[in-house]
Order: structure tokens, then C-alpha cells, then sequence
């Protein structure tokens, strides 16, 4: 909902869960969430089975990137402030996911 009407800021995550479904936060969004890189991270990445697409919207910058069917899995609903819930890849799955979408990266 728009910011007048909303009674709570929905975090990006649960925007980027709302926006494809099914999806998962992933990639550097999720290494950033968790710690594990020290980088900010301005575009909040998801994996989907379904077509990839890049949205820049009110709330954010959401990335999703299409990944096999097999592969979708390793992830799980967080708590990701109070009272949201989104569903975010495991620390090693978001590495993996890392690799398999972006080899060669940095």
C-alpha cells in the first residue's frame, strides 16, 4: 500500500517474496542480511523459477534471476523484522546460488 495508508513499512524482502512468486532472497541481498559480506547492497536479489526480471519501484530496486527447477530449494522463512516473515536462502545456498548465476564473479 502507499506510505499513507501503510500502518507498517514492509520490509524488502517481503516485498521481493510478494512481487514473483515462488521466489527466495538470495545472492549478495542474502550474504548482506546475514553478515557474510561487509558490502552495502542497493538492489535486493531474488531466484525464481520463473522469467527473470529487474523492477526499480517506490520501495526499492528488486533483481530476480531464473534458476532450475532442481536447484530451488535451501531456503527459509526469517523472521525479517517485527512481525514480517520472507523467505531467504540459507548462508551456503545463497554462496552457491552466487556462483551458479554469476561464474567468474568476484
Amino acid at each position: 500500500m502507499a506510505p499513507p495508508f501503510q500502518e507498517v513499512e514492509p520490509h524488502q524482502f517481503l516485498v521481493a517474496n510478494q512481487m514473483v512468486q515462488p521466489s527466495y532472497v538470495s545472492l549478495q541481498s542474502a550474504l548482506s542480511h546475514y553478515g557474510l559480506i561487509p558490502e552495502a547492497v542497493p538492489v535486493t536479489t531474488s531466484v525464481t523459477t520463473l522469467r527473470p526480471g529487474r523492477w526499480d519501484t517506490p520501495l526499492g530496486s528488486y533483481a530476480f534471476r531464473h534458476i532450475k527447477t532442481g536447484l530451488f530449494q535451501d531456503y527459509r522463512l526469517l523472521e525479517v523484522s517485527d512481525e514480517q516473515e520472507a523467505f531467504v536462502a540459507a548462508p551456503e545456498k545463497a554462496l552457491l546460488d552466487l556462483v551458479y548465476l554469476e561464474p567468474g564473479a568476484d
